[in-house]
C-alpha cells in the first residue's frame, strides 16, 4: 500500500502580514531530485509534480513581493546537506520587511527514531517566514511537508 503524508502549519499570521504574500517557492532542478521519483505511482509522482509547480509559483510570488515592498533588498543564500537532507535557504533583507525567507529541505532517508519507521522515498520540506520590521503588523511562520514512503 502506498502512503503520503501532506502536513501544514500556519502560526502568528496577522491579517496584515498574510495579504504580503498572497502567494512562495523554488528550484525546479530539485522537482526529480535523485530519489528518483520514476519509481513512485503516477498518483504520487503528479501529487509530487503539483507540491513543485506550487513551490515554483510561490518563489517567484513571494520574493517579488519582498522587493516590491522593500525596494532595494538584499539577499543571502546558504546550502546545508546532512546524511537525512539538503537544505536551501534564502533570505531577503529591507527596510519593510526586515527579513523574509525560505528554507527548503530534499528530505533523502528518514531520521533515526521517526514517528514514521517507514522509509521515505520522495520529500519535500518548505517552510517560509516573515518579519516586519514594525512589531504593529505579526510575523508569520509556515511549514509544508510532503513525503511519500516507501511501504
Amino acid at each position: 500500500m502506498n502512503r503520503f503524508r501532506w502536513f501544514g502549519v500556519v502560526s502568528k499570521a496577522g491579517l496584515v502580514s498574510w495579504a504580503l504574500i498572497t502567494g512562495i517557492a523554488v528550484n525546479s532542478a530539485w522537482a526529480g531530485g535523485h530519489e528518483l521519483l520514476s519509481e513512485r505511482t503516477a498518483e504520487q509522482q503528479e501529487l509530487a509534480g503539483r507540491f513543485q509547480t506550487f513551490i515554483d509559483r510561490m518563489e517567484q510570488k513571494y520574493f517579488a513581493r519582498m522587493e516590491k515592498l522593500n525596494g532595494e533588498t538584499t539577499y543571502e543564500e546558504k546550502y546545508i546537506t546532512t546524511d537525512y537532507a539538503e537544505w536551501d535557504m534564502r533570505v531577503a533583507r529591507g527596510p519593510v520587511v526586515e527579513k523574509g525567507g525560505r528554507m527548503l529541505g530534499m528530505v533523502m532517508k528518514t531520521v533515526p527514531n521517526a514517528i514514521q519507521p517507514a522509509d521515505v522515498g520522495w520529500g519535500r520540506f518548505y517552510s517560509f517566514d516573515i518579519h516586519p520590521k514594525t512589531p504593529l503588523v505579526g510575523q508569520i511562520h509556515a511549514v509544508i511537508l510532503l513525503q511519500l514512503y516507501e511501504n
